[in-house]
């Protein structure tokens, strides 16, 4: 079964992006958090579709001069 939850160090390790980019996205709603106890957890299915708009976006753009 896949997790629902990943911790804000695995969603950086994931992405790629520095722990304070993380949570800029949980303040600006682009990853859904959530508080369990004194841990914040980032919903797994946000993190992979920031990842698949971010590919999109990145397809969007090739060849696109600027």
């Amino acid at each position: 079964m896949k997790p629902i939850f990943v911790s804000v160090p695995e969603a950086s390790r994931k992405l790629g992006l520095g722990l304070t980019k993380i949570h800029e996205l949980i303040a600006e709603g682009e990853l859904r958090s959530a508080k369990i106890g004194s841990r914040r957890l980032v919903e797994l299915e946000s993190v992979e579709a920031l990842a698949a708009r971010s590919m999109a976006n990145a397809n969007d753009n090739v060849g696109v001069e600027g």
